[in-house]
Parts: structure tokens; sequence; C-alpha cells
């Protein structure tokens, strides 16, 4: 049997249902490595997420479908880490 994301048991019968968080997490990912291959530092990454989770910039990838909270706000700190993700997922998906 699988895990929910909260811990919980789940039905083989049934599909996981992803929650904000995973998807606000997975975004993260995607818009470091799009702004760090473009040459941004990750404290300019950190101020332009953050302004994006705010409503008052345009992101490099969609965010239709992603709930941020009103006072949205990351760290250079959140987003190397993020980054670091990221790249041990593509490297453990092209291994």
């Amino acid at each position: 049997m699988k895990r929910n994301l909260d811990g919980t048991w789940r039905s083989m019968r049934k599909a996981i249902i992803v929650s904000d968080a995973v998807r606000r997490a997975r975004w993260v990912e995607a818009e470091t490595i799009r702004l760090k291959r473009m040459g941004f530092s990750f404290e300019e990454i950190a101020e332009h997420m953050t302004s994006v989770g705010r409503g008052q910039a345009q992101a490099m990838v969609a965010t239709s479908d992603i709930g941020f909270l009103v006072d949205y706000q990351i760290s250079k700190q959140a987003c190397h880490r993020a980054f670091k993700k990221a790249l041990a997922r593509l490297k453990h998906i092209f291994s």
C-alpha cells in the first residue's frame, strides 16, 4: 500500500491528490532552475518569487493553479534548497 502526502494509508484504487504545498514546491523548483539558468543570484530569485507570490510580478513558469498566501515570502536559502532538490531529481531521472 502507498501513503498519502499527510502520511495516512491510501487505497490503491484512488489517485493521489496533490496538495497546494506540493504544487507550490514544484513551482519554486522550476522557477529557480529557470532563473538560475538566466544568471540570477539566489537573492534576486527570492525577491522575484516573493513578488510573484504577492501578485506584483509575472512568473517565468505558469502559476495558474497554485495558491499563494497573502503575505507569501521565500528566502534565498529556501531557493537554494529547492535548486539542489530539483537538480537531484533531474539527475535521478537522467541517470
